[in-house]
């Protein structure tokens, strides 16, 4: 044993179809749930590090975007919630989550927001509120730092968007420092980031 597996994410924004489906397949592997381009995984850490490392043999860094996200666990799992498309059973981190609601933090917290919208009007109205008030990391992928005052206003917001086939998911971060950058631009400060891990010259994270 190599560690205990943790919650993570895998999400990735290629720009062209070939890679695309050859890393949807590599990822197909670990995947327990999530969105199109939002992988729910658990895996131990250096399946982490094996499996980006697999996936840096299938992408353009100058071209696409990778990122790992290694979830902080809360008590009975990771912290996660869905709105409004998620429904008991389904087999995913969401499973996995507190019997509770999400809990909204007093203070500043940071937050993932990733959705999947089906409907393209409905998707630029989405990204457009959320680029508004959160960093893009990816095309569907944002990060927000606030309040839960803050966080419940914008998700009042965003369900007035959304469909019943839409999904919305939020993942307590916890820190930047859990994200993990295989390539892409990386919108966050050193200063928000910390100082750089780097263990090839092809894999860079942050963190501990």
């Amino acid at each position: 044993m190599r560690g205990a597996a943790e919650p993570c994410l895998l999400a990735y924004d290629i720009a062209h179809r070939r890679r695309l489906q050859r890393v949807g397949r590599v990822l197909a592997h670990w995947r327990i749930g999530g969105q199109k381009s939002v992988h729910e995984c658990l895996l131990r850490p250096h399946e982490q590090i094996d499996l980006l490392a697999e996936v840096a043999e299938l992408i353009q860094p100058e071209q696409d975007s990778v990122l790992l996200v290694r979830l902080p666990w809360g008590e009975g799992g990771p912290s996660v919630a869905g709105v409004p498309s998620w429904r008991p059973g389904q087999p995913d981190l969401l499973d996995w989550r507190v019997a509770a609601p999400l809990p909204w933090p007093q203070t500043q917290a940071w937050t993932l927001l990733a959705y999947d919208v089906r409907d393209a009007r409905r998707l630029r109205r989405a990204h457009a509120l959320l680029a508004a008030v959160a960093t893009p990391l990816q095309r569907s992928l944002f990060l927000h730092f606030g309040a839960g005052a803050e966080l419940a206003s914008l998700l009042v917001r965003m369900t007035k968007i959304l469909g019943d086939e839409d999904d919305l998911r939020l993942y307590r971060l916890g820190h930047p420092r859990r994200l993990w950058w295989l390539c892409g631009g990386i919108p966050l400060s050193d200063a928000e980031l910390g100082p750089p891990r780097i263990p090839s010259d092809t894999l860079i994270w942050y963190g501990p």
